[in-house]
């Protein structure tokens, strides 16, 4: 069984899918979270739970900080549940070897429980309200995706990021500081070492993770849980 994290800050919505969920025999514990610092609190007590998410209702600051938030717990699947749908979300939420679930909260039950068991199965559903709305990539010639693709998980995988041991523990340590927003002078008067000895940290950072600035690196850092998201996202 799995824990289920509801991630929804109406009370009516967190009643609702407890009461749904409740009779499922591959759900076990049930958690909630009304922030976004609750999600990760919970997802670091259950790194494998399915989490069904109210995006609109939680203070991510950026679509991709979701996904990233994703990937930083490989093992964990995720349904996002709202009322209406960011295109660049739908887009960003179909990429990689593990697609969300999309439902809209107006679907009946019947598609929202398919949606869960196709999350539960490692699988991406969307439901029919956002295939049949513009903003859903379509099959095309400029690789579009049909329903059936996403339904059935096969999407274009991820590219593998270089290992974290590439890099010196000194460097697994500047890596994180420039993450966190720290500037070069910042760094090397905490390290107390030279200004030009920093840049030369931060060029062969950039050189060995195949990175070209330090927005690259700072999601690499995530990803790599050089820092944890969590720390970002504040």
């Amino acid at each position: 069984m799995r824990t289920l994290i509801i991630a929804d800050n109406q009370d009516i919505t967190r009643a609702g899918l407890r009461a749904l969920f409740a009779r499922n025999p591959a759900v076990g514990a049930v958690c909630e979270a009304r922030s976004k610092s609750d999600l990760i609190r919970n997802l670091r007590l259950a790194p494998d739970a399915v989490v069904i998410l109210d995006y609109a209702w939680f203070d991510f600051n950026r679509v991709e900080e979701l996904c990233i938030l994703r990937d930083r717990y490989p093992c964990s699947g995720w349904m996002l549940f709202s009322e209406t749908l960011v295109g660049s979300l739908l887009h960003c939420s179909l990429r990689g070897e593990r697609p969300f679930g999309v439902v809209l909260k107006r679907c009946d039950s019947d598609e929202i429980e398919a949606a869960f068991e196709a999350v539960m199965q490692g699988r991406g559903y969307v439901c029919e309200s956002i295939r049949d709305t513009p903003a859903y990539p379509k099959q095309s010639g400029t690789g579009g995706m049909s329903a059936d693709t996403v339904s059935s998980g096969m999407l274009h995988p991820v590219v593998s990021m270089p290992s974290v041991h590439s890099l010196t523990p000194t460097e697994q340590a500047v890596l994180r500081e420039i993450a966190l927003g720290r500037t070069t002078r910042e760094i090397a008067a905490d390290r107390y070492v030279s200004f030009h000895t920093v840049i030369t940290h931060r060029k062969n950072i950039f050189r060995k993770l195949g990175v070209n600035n330090v927005h690259e690196a700072t999601k690499y850092a995530m990803r790599a849980g050089i820092i944890d998201v969590a720390e970002y996202c504040i």
